[in-house]
Parts: C-alpha cells; sequence; structure tokens
C-alpha cells in the first residue's frame, strides 16, 4: 500500500465516522440507545440519498455536506435539550466496526486486482458515475441512454462520497467493500443486543460463517480461492457454475 493509498483510506475513514456521529446525534433522541447501530449504515444512505437529490436539482455534490453540517447541529441542539448521550458499551460498537474493516482491507490489499466475477462491471458503473456525475447517468451499456435507479444507486452510495474526497474509483472500489462488510457486521451486532446484550456476538460471527456453497466445493476438491469465488453462484443445480470455479 502506497503513501497516497493510506492518505484516501485516511480521510474515507474520517468522513464515515463523521457521517455517523451526525445521524447519531440527529437520531438519539428519538430511537434512544438504537440510534448507535443504526447510524453506522444509515449515515451513507442518508448522505446518498440527499446527494441524490441535490444532483437532481443541478447543484453540486458539495451542498450535501453543507446540508450534513445543519443536521449536526441539529443533533448538538437537540442532545444538549436532552442531556448528553449515554449509550451502554457504545466502544463495542466502533471496535466491530474497525476490526471487520481492517480484516477484509487486509483481504483486498492482499487481491486489489478488479477481476472475477461481476467485479469489473462494478467498477464500470463506478468509473461512470466519477465521470459524469449527473442523475441519471449516463449508461455505460447504451450510449446516450440513461441508467435506472434499479441498476445504479448502490453504486451512487459510494461514488458520491468518493467524488467529493477525491479519491480515484480503483481505490475506492476496495475501499467500499470493507466498509459494506463492517456495516454489515455493526448491524448483526446490533440485532444481535436486541436479543440478548450477553450473547450478541453470535449474530455477529454471521459475517465470517462460510456459505454451504463455499465448504462444498472445498470438500469436493476446489482450491480456497476457486471454492471462494465460485460459491456465489448456482446455475443448472450446480455449485460454483462459473470462470473461476473450473470452466
Amino acid at each position: 500500500m502506497q503513501l497516497f493509498d493510506l492518505y484516501y483510506l485516511f480521510i474515507w475513514i474520517i468522513l464515515l465516522i463523521l457521517l455517523q456521529i451526525i445521524i447519531f446525534l440527529s437520531f438519539y433522541p428519538r430511537f434512544g440507545h438504537v440510534a448507535l447501530p443504526i447510524s453506522f449504515s444509515g449515515s451513507i444512505l442518508i448522505f446518498s440519498l440527499i446527494s441524490w437529490y441535490i444532483t437532481i436539482l443541478g447543484l453540486s455534490l458539495n451542498y450535501t455536506l453543507f446540508v450534513f453540517t445543519l443536521l449536526g447541529i441539529l443533533g448538538i441542539v437537540l442532545n444538549y435539550a436532552n442531556h448528553r448521550s449515554q449509550v451502554e458499551n457504545w466502544h463495542q460498537y466502533y471496535i466491530v466496526f474497525f476490526y471487520c474493516f481492517a480484516v477484509f482491507l487486509l483481504a483486498r490489499i492482499l487481491s486489489p486486482n478488479i477481476l472475477g466475477e461481476e467485479k469489473f462491471m462494478d467498477f464500470a458503473y463506478i468509473h461512470s458515475l466519477y465521470r459524469y456525475p449527473v442523475i441519471p447517468p449516463v449508461d455505460i451499456w447504451y450510449s446516450g441512454e440513461p441508467f435506472t435507479v434499479y441498476y445504479y444507486y448502490g453504486y451512487w452510495i459510494f461514488a458520491s462520497l468518493g467524488s467529493l474526497l477525491k479519491i480515484p474509483p480503483q481505490i475506492l472500489f476496495n475501499l467500499a467493500l470493507p466498509t459494506i462488510a463492517a456495516f454489515t457486521a455493526v448491524n448483526l451486532y446490533g440485532i444481535g443486543t436486541l436479543f440478548s446484550k450477553r450473547y450478541s456476538f453470535i449474530t455477529l460471527s454471521l459475517v465470517f460463517f462460510p456459505t454451504i456453497g463455499l465448504i462444498w466445493l472445498l470438500i469436493s476438491g476446489y482450491s480456497l480461492l476457486d471454492a471462494y469465488n465460485g460459491s456465489f453462484h448456482i446455475i443448472n443445480g450446480e455449485f460454483g457454475h462459473s470462470f473461476n470455479a473450473g470452466e
């Protein structure tokens, strides 16, 4: 990992945490301690929705930061009026986030190439949003035609953040994947705490639990890499039917 990559990683983490804190402060008066886990993934969902409408109006994405700043001020005012926020074991959510982010980031560092499965197409969508940050975006398959929301909105969530931070799309791709994994882990941990604070780690373990397809392919003799790639597809009733799994 080069020095510039570390810089992009740093500003990415800083932005994610700032957005999360702003949404937490805004949600806490109404949702209480539940606001903390939902503020992680909720922050980028709300950010992307605001940036989506701002772009539709023909305004710059930078206005999204202005709106979020207002939300942050509102959150501080509301929490001051309701005394300070008190969430039990709040640090555990951040430990879960950073730990899972680091694990999946390490996986991307070891294999950063955007190859195999649908990764190249995913990157093409992100790159298209970088080049033409308009709503609706330009379709990469049909020149001159627009995308539908069904296809592009998931990519817009991360492309809007990456564009604001001027992160190269190839680096954003490798930051988005561990971010999704980390937010998923926080959500699972939050769900676990709703049922049992003592055994909340059980739902969290689902993040690292292998799929049945992966286990089946390993038993069938595939290498770990081919089994991992092939476990995402079930075609014609067979696991691992893809060009990465012996096709």
